[in-house]
């Protein structure tokens, strides 16, 4: 995995933004297959970035339209 300097990271950008920003650098946003690899990247952002609920990340999970599930 790779985390972005915090100069990168702190700029608010919408799902759609921050996948193109990591599209950029030839990655995508991260995807968890194991709960357990979630919580170790919560506990990696909390501690390096200063985690709070007014400074979130996203992850590669989006649901875009839920009207559409399964189609």
């Amino acid at each position: 995995f790779k985390v972005f300097h915090s100069e990168k990271v702190l700029t608010k950008r919408t799902w759609r933004e921050a996948e193109a920003f990591c599209e950029e650098f030839g990655a995508h946003l991260a995807s968890f297959a194991h709960i357990e690899e979630e919580n170790f990247v919560n506990e990696l952002l909390h501690s390096k970035f200063n985690w709070t609920e007014a400074r979130q990340f996203w992850i590669g999970f989006n649901k875009r339209n839920p009207l559409n599930a399964g189609s």
